[in-house]
């Protein structure tokens, strides 16, 4: 366990490492018990070696904006993160359908990682799991990062009802972070998680570091918890709380493949989406 945890005021229960996606692990974390559950050989380092090469190969690869903080970073896909301000979003519902369909075909004949996980949540979760829609209309899963050396992400959250406001994201209890690791650089790229909750946009904006999307390191003080994520794991958490990546350093690329998971309450379904 310590290869993996970095912990500080916490002790080892708040990060759960578990052999499989459980009933019981996902509500330590809706729960607040835990902070985060790690599966540690999700994939084999063959897996993750074949999920790289597929995932570099594809032509659709994005970076964010010079100024706005994440230009090391690249993307595939898109996240409901950027409807933020729009009322209809059509950038990000219109292409999500034929985006994973793209995706799917690239992969083939092997399954896209956040397909597996998916279906594994619905195995185990008493009332399934499955795409989210808002609106009727379906959602992305599944964006692809890739960090190169310098790459970071700074101290945030993430909540789908302040990205885009509507029923269906009013809704949510919690909002879970789901990250499968597939390639790493020699040093850095470490996911810090603080045991804090914004609880509004008001109280975020106070908090940020100037006119960057990040919170301010000077104020949250010191992360409760530093992971290095183990090549192949998959990373379940709460994105509710604050967190971010340190620097990637060295050669290669941090590779993984995210999805969000939207909890509204034990008695209700989940679901996933980017």
């Amino acid at each position: 366990m310590s290869n993996f945890l970095d912990h500080r005021a916490l002790t080892h229960d708040r990060v759960l490492i578990v052999p499989r996606i459980s009933l019981a692990a996902l509500q330590a974390v809706t729960s607040g018990d835990a902070l985060a559950f790690i599966v540690p050989q999700y994939y084999t380092t063959a897996d993750c070696a074949l999920f790289t090469r597929r995932l570099l190969s594809f032509d659709r690869w994005t970076s964010y904006e010079t100024g706005t903080g994440a230009e090391a970073i690249g993307t595939l896909g898109s996240s409901l993160f950027g409807c933020l301000g729009q009322e209809f979003c059509e950038s990000y519902f219109d292409g999500a359908a034929e985006m994973m369909a793209a995706i799917s075909d690239h992969f083939s004949p092997f399954a896209y990682p956040i397909d597996r996980v998916i279906r594994e949540l619905d195995l185990v979760w008493p009332h399934g799991a499955s795409l989210w829609r808002v609106n009727g209309r379906v959602c992305f899963a599944g964006l692809a990062r890739m960090f190169r050396s310098g790459g970071a992400a700074l101290p945030h959250d993430d909540r789908a009802d302040i990205d885009f406001p509507a029923e269906e994201t009013s809704a949510s209890l919690d909002q879970l972070f789901i990250n499968v690791y597939c390639s790493k650089t020699v040093g850095g790229g470490k996911l810090q998680i603080w045991d804090r909750r914004i609880t509004d946009r008001a109280e975020y904006d106070r908090l940020r570091d100037g006119d960057s999307y990040g919170l301010c390191r000077d104020v949250l003080g010191e992360p409760e918890v530093t992971i290095d994520p183990p090549l192949g794991g998959l990373l379940i958490g709460s994105a509710r709380r604050i967190h971010a990546v340190t620097a990637c350093e060295g050669e290669g690329v941090r590779l993984s493949v995210s999805s969000f998971i939207q909890y509204a309450g034990d008695n209700r379904p989940l679901f996933v989406h980017s």
